[in-house]
């Protein structure tokens, strides 16, 4: 860069083809790791590892598969195996009227290795509008759904999921809570999360997040 040559390097080179060749087999963008750490842990940086399909190149790490663009090729091309060998998690993001929504971004983290976690952005596909449908989980491991919105920068040609720019959330990512699911943040806060295990060949269904309603109006 000192003398204006700003080719990349080879792995770096690599990374980005991979990436390529991943939506030359059909995969979209994605968002699980690389977005900025949470300012209160007052580090720079961000969160890692960070997904070959993420929508930019940070480094070459990037080049191998993590483990959510695995699971999408996965979905899209599954062995005979996939299906009865792994567990799934389907629902819906609902605003706090009860009215589905799509385009936001849902996330099951592995509470015991963040490395597994796995990504599906509501009615993005051929599906109902705000449904989501998260599979290829591991069995016996406890999953935290989180409900965030696709970062603001992660817009036109990188942009995750159908909508560009992305929707705005009315407020915090938002953690699926069990019984105390609710839009009322004084009943449901937003950062509780009830995990739920994933069983080999079955499906966790109804496993709606209602966004809180926010007690502030523009």
């Amino acid at each position: 860069p000192s003398i204006g040559n700003y080719e990349l390097s080879l792995d770096d080179f690599e990374a980005v083809f991979v990436h390529e060749f991943g939506h030359f087999a059909g995969l979209d963008h994605t968002q699980v790791h690389g977005l900025a750490l949470p300012p209160d842990t007052d580090v720079p940086g961000v969160t890692l590892p960070i997904e070959t399909m993420y929508p930019f190149l940070y480094d070459a790490a990037q080049k191998t598969p993590e483990r959510d663009d695995v699971v999408a090729l996965s979905v899209l091309y599954p062995s005979s195996t996939f299906a009865t060998s792994t567990g799934r998690i389907t629902g819906r993001v609902l605003t706090s009227n009860g009215v589905p929504l799509s385009g936001a971004n849902v996330v099951a983290h592995n509470v015991a290795d963040d490395s597994d976690a796995i990504s599906y952005v509501s009615g993005a596909t051929i599906v109902p509008p705000g449904a989501y449908t998260i599979a290829g989980l591991t069995p016996g491991a406890s999953y935290r759904v989180e409900v965030q919105e696709v970062d603001s920068v992660n817009t036109g040609g990188s942009r995750v999921g159908p909508f560009s720019p992305p929707i705005v959330l009315p407020g915090p990512p938002e953690a699926y809570n069990g019984a105390a699911e609710s839009s009322d943040p004084a009943v449901d806060d937003p950062s509780l999360a009830t995990p739920i295990v994933a069983v080999a060949g079955a499906t966790a269904s109804g496993i709606d997040v209602a966004l809180n309603y926010q007690s502030f109006a523009v």
